[in-house]
């Protein structure tokens, strides 16, 4: 029985959408100007990416990166509640400026580095659109200035006179992306250039049998996780941190299929099921 919901079905908080969509460089500016409040300008876009700075440490899985010369950007949706969000967004920008400095130069190079996660619940109950945490002087009430900024959005938001109205928009867009909710705000500019680009992608056919390719696999892994869960859990009480580390290596294996079909082993997806050559495309594409 299929899980996954059909391609034109999807909403933006979808996973696989979201970084497809904002592939567009212009429609990812605009999307970041909105979430963050402030004007960008031009920026570079790289969508699911894959961030390491040692074989033996844990690796991240960026949705939307984004960067000119002032600052670095990380987008991300979020639709599990997680406890662990606040070290979590701790993580990415440490990470970002690890992989960011090269050796010998100076900490006032580092960029501006903004953390985004648009979450599909209120990630800190108080009914807010947007939560901005900056660092700040007990004390002094002063901040800092280290650069950093943690924007945790939440389509489930109420203080509507509080925010901009495009936040509202495209927050409200990003949980029912459809026509009819296009149509809502048929006087932003901004919603009728991301419905259409949406649209475009949902009909672009490659896109659509990766997402189901990707859909199978998740599938598939989580049937098994399941049984395997079932089996071990009652043996020894482990059903739960089997399925999580089931899910883990879904993880794994749709970042693999995607470098897969974007380096010419299309057609090789079929044998993953074999042991040794799913290691050898492991290590061919230095996936951990």
């Amino acid at each position: 029985m299929r899980r996954y919901k059909a391609f034109k079905e999807l909403n933006l908080s979808n996973y696989f959408l979201f970084p497809a969509v904002m592939e567009d460089q212009e429609l990812c500016r605009d999307m970041l100007e909105i979430c963050t409040g402030e004007t960008i300008g031009q920026v570079q876009v790289h969508t699911e990416e894959n961030r390491q700075y040692h074989p033996q440490k844990r690796a991240l899985r960026l949705d939307v990166k984004a960067w000119n010369a002032g600052a670095n950007y990380n987008a991300e949706m979020q639709n599990a509640r997680k406890q662990q969000l606040p070290k979590r967004s701790r993580y990415h920008q440490s990470m970002e400026d690890v992989l960011s400095l090269a050796n010998g130069r100076d900490f006032m190079e580092l960029c501006e580095n903004y953390v985004i996660f648009i979450c599909t619940f209120d990630p800190f109950h108080g009914g807010k659109y947007r939560y901005i945490y900056e660092n700040l002087s007990r004390e002094e009430k002063r901040y800092l200035g280290d650069g950093t900024h943690k924007i945790y959005l939440n389509t489930k938001g109420t203080n509507d006179s509080e925010v901009p109205e495009a936040l509202v928009h495209f927050l409200k867009y990003v949980e029912e992306s459809t026509d009819r909710c296009a149509q809502r705000y048929g006087e932003d500019l901004f919603i009728q250039r991301l419905h259409q680009r949406v649209q475009t992608v949902k009909q672009n056919r490659e896109k659509e049998e990766e997402y189901m390719l990707f859909g199978e696999l998740l599938d598939e892994r989580e049937e098994i996780g399941e049984k395997r869960g079932e089996i071990r859990g009652e043996k020894r009480g482990e059903k739960r941190g089997e399925i999580r580390g089931e899910k883990r290596g879904s993880d794994k294996i749709i970042r693999l299929v995607r470098k897969m079909m974007e380096n010419g082993f299309s057609d090789e997806i079929s044998r993953l099921d074999e042991p040794e050559f799913l290691q050898e495309m492991l290590n061919r594409f230095d996936i951990k």
